[in-house]
């Protein structure tokens, strides 16, 4: 029977049509509609739509009794259906079962029927009223207790339920265990006074303000189970809860605002103590330029008391700027948050002194500006010393071991020492007021009148070009190795220069430095070193070659003496054997070929090693297919050669063993660079696999052994294996263990 809504019907199941009428005309006043039906089928058929909100039943129907109804009823409704016996003859054993089975009344059918009837039903209908509303009110209390609970329990707070007079830990939620490090049920077993580092008299006082609700917030500090001590902050109010009084209490662990606290203070103390004793002054300025606060530093510079300075705005120091000047100033300083300027202040024995400020602005709500001052008197002085310094540095370049160029902006030499000249045999004096090229003695230059520039090579010349990048604000040059030749002593001669050029501005006009150093004999060295070089590759080249042959030698050899043999496992021992000499010798093959002799391409390796193995195991063509998903990865032969053993004996087990007889299946191939310096091999298959329970990493049987030997000695990799479906290697390894040595 389907549960359907409750409508404003009465059912009333009735076989006697007069009595139907009467009934139906007695309950008028009801505002319940009632429907008849006359036997219990039908009254079954109507309650599979509808619900009513209660059924008049007359125990005698000509289908079934009242009882077979009933319990038929009781079977088919998922929720009781309330209703009211009626009967022509009473009969008290049948009275009594009736009301066993759930109905609100019995009523016989005598002459004063009708008139009790809409009373008995008008009082069982406020009864159902009555108990659907405390049944609301139950799920509704059942709800808030099961909310309740939940965001007791589940609450990330650390949360405790407390006796206000003993002390004793009632309840608390699984954060607090968490937080104090003993379980619910060993704290429910404790006190707050095992918990709180208090006495236990202040303890008990603060628990009765508690209770009072004189005081609900507090802060502590707890000790946890390893003996730590956490200060909290908790709030405490009280609650009934089972007809008693306890203190809920929401506890915060704020040990690490009370250490941000401590270290606020100690922060500004540091402040303070910066201020204090920093060489340079301090100001603090409000937006009027009221001295808020000044430091010693700076009440020694200009003599005034603290107090004396605290009376003073920036005018009554201020020596260069107007009062107007020092208010826009400031309106500038404001609007670009800080600014660095030179001026002049005037202490208290009026003298005058050079300062330079360093100010930022601080907006809030009045504003502050920070300032840092220092006398720079001496660095003005030391200004000076620098200017007449500027003639020694001028000798020295003079007598510097390099050749300097100094160049106005169309690269004429103004300027050049003793080394430069010295290239090309002349005297520092005839370079001055040639360009670069003439003075050096370019032979391009040579080709025209006109001289460095006008030359047919002088449009492609690297050394102009550069230069007059630099001048025209591109970067500098550092160590520029050109080739050129030379007019030197009235003879040509190829030359090897390293150029160095940095601009230099001077009376406000763009120069170049230009250093120049002969390292013609260095490049010949080089070139000797490069040929020798050049004879090592070589080299390596035919002991690469002459490896790889060797091994295919030995390799022909296996494969005669298998040929020879009738014995099959010595035949599959030499097969195993001339499949690792392979991968060896193949590496051996891609460095020869290879343009770097230290590495080559693992995809390309790889890929040619398993097409080798599948055709040394002569496998039908679409019976065992082969699946790459590779990338292109560099790697050194040190890591080359364990790989091609390890995917040799892998693919070699899965050739021999994962498909036999006419299986059909698939092998795998997957190369990826997961991460810089990490390498993943997968090899899997999906061929018959490895017995339920059996672990294959502790067959003691060679292949076996090898790959996770090689795995672990050689490449230090992480080894995975999956025997779940068919036979999954995952071999994980750093390309970094290893450097190239050639």
């Amino acid at each position: 029977m389907h549960e359907q809504p409750n409508i404003n019907f009465i059912l009333l199941v009735e076989d006697d049509e007069g009595i139907a009428e009467l009934v139906q005309e007695a309950l008028v006043d009801q505002a319940l509609q009632v429907v008849c039906v006359s036997e219990g089928k039908a009254a079954f058929q109507w309650l599979e739509k509808y619900r009513p909100r209660l059924i008049l039943l007359d125990y005698s129907l000509p289908d079934m009794s009242g009882l077979e109804f009933v319990e038929q009823l009781a079977a088919a409704a998922e929720t009781p259906l309330p209703f009211i016996v009626t009967t022509g003859a009473g009969d008290e054993r049948v009275a009594v079962a009736m009301m066993k089975r759930g109905a609100r009344d019995y009523l016989i059918k005598d002459r004063y029927f009708l008139e009790v009837l809409p009373r008995v039903v008008e009082r069982v209908l406020r009864e159902i009223t009555t108990e659907q509303k405390l049944a609301e009110a139950e799920r509704a209390l059942q709800e808030r207790q099961k909310l309740y609970s939940q965001m007791f329990t589940n609450h990330s707070a650390v949360m405790l339920l407390i006796d206000p007079q003993t002390g004793s830990i009632v309840e608390a939620n699984p954060a607090a265990a968490q937080f104090y490090g003993w379980p619910t049920d060993v704290l429910t077993q404790m006190s707050i006074q095992e918990i709180n580092t208090a006495s236990l008299e202040d303890v008990a006082t603060l628990r009765r303000k508690a209770e009072t609700r004189e005081q609900n917030e507090f802060i502590f500090q707890h000790r946890l189970a390893s003996g730590e001590i956490r200060d909290v902050e908790a709030r405490s109010v009280p609650t009934q809860i089972g007809g008693r009084t306890l203190l809920y209490s929401i506890l915060h662990d704020i040990t690490d605002r009370k250490h941000a606290e401590e270290a606020l203070r100690e922060s500004e103390e540091r402040y303070r103590m910066i201020l204090k004793t920093a060489m340079d002054g301090f100001w603090l300025v409000d937006l009027q330029g009221r001295l808020l606060e000044v430091n010693e530093s700076y009440r020694q510079m200009v003599g005034y008391t603290e107090q004396e300075l605290l009376s003073m705005c920036i005018p009554d120091l201020e020596t260069i700027e107007q009062p107007a000047d020092t208010a826009a100033h400031m309106q500038y300083i404001m609007e670009k948050g800080e600014d660095r300027f030179e001026t002049r202040h005037r202490r208290k024995d009026g003298s005058h002194f050079e300062v330079e400020i360093g100010v930022q602005y601080r907006p809030g709500e009045s504003g502050l500006m920070f300032a840092f001052l220092r006398d720079i008197t001496e660095r003005k002085q030391a200004e000076e010393r620098i200017f007449k310094e500027r003639q020694n540095f001028l000798t020295m370049f003079a007598a510097a071991p390099v050749g300097l160029l100094l160049l106005d902006g169309e690269t004429t030499i103004t300027q050049a020492n003793q080394s430069a000249a010295d290239l090309v045999l002349r005297d520092p004096v005839e370079l001055i007021g040639q360009r670069a090229g003439g003075g050096l003695g370019c032979v391009h230059s040579l080709e025209n009148p006109r001289g460095c520039g006008f030359g047919r090579a002088c449009p492609i010349c690297p050394l102009r070009r550069g230069l007059e990048s630099v001048l025209a604000g591109g970067p500098s040059i550092r160590g520029a190795e050109i080739e050129t030749t030379l007019l030197i002593g009235g003879a040509t001669q190829s030359r090897w220069l390293s150029v160095s050029a940095e601009p230099v501005e001077i009376a406000g006009e763009q120069h170049v430095i230009v250093s120049i150093d002969d390292i013609t004999e260095r490049k010949h060295t080089e070139d000797s070193v490069r040929l020798a070089l050049h004879e090592k590759e070589a080299l390596l080249r035919e002991l690469y070659h002459r490896t790889k042959n060797n091994m295919q030698v030995i390799s022909a050899m296996l494969n005669l003496e298998s040929d020879r043999s009738h014995d099959k496992t010595l035949q599959q021992t030499l097969l195993d054997m001339d499949g690792r000499i392979r991968s060896m010798a193949l590496v051996h093959q891609k460095l020869y070929q290879s343009q770097n002799l230290s590495s080559i391409d693992l995809q390309e390796y790889l890929s040619e090693l398993a097409n080798l193995m599948f055709e040394s195991y002569q496998i039908e063509p679409g019976r065992v297919t082969l699946s790459l998903e590779t990338e292109s990865i560099p790697v050194l032969i040190d890591n080359a050669i364990p790989c091609g053993l390890i995917v040799n004996e892998i693919l070699s087990n899965a050739l021999k063993y994962a498909f036999p007889g006419e299986r059909k299946g698939e092998i795998k191939i997957r190369l990826a660079r997961l991460a810089e310096h990490r390498i993943l091999i997968e090899i899997s298959d999906n061929g018959v696999g490895v017995p339920l329970g059996e672990d294959l990493r502790q067959k003691n049987t060679l292949g076996v052994q090898m790959i996770l030997g090689i795995a672990g000695h050689q490449l230090d990799a992480q080894v995975d294996l999956d025997t779940t479906k068919g036979i999954s290697w995952r071999i994980l390894f750093s390309d970094n263990n290893y450097h190239s040595r050639v």
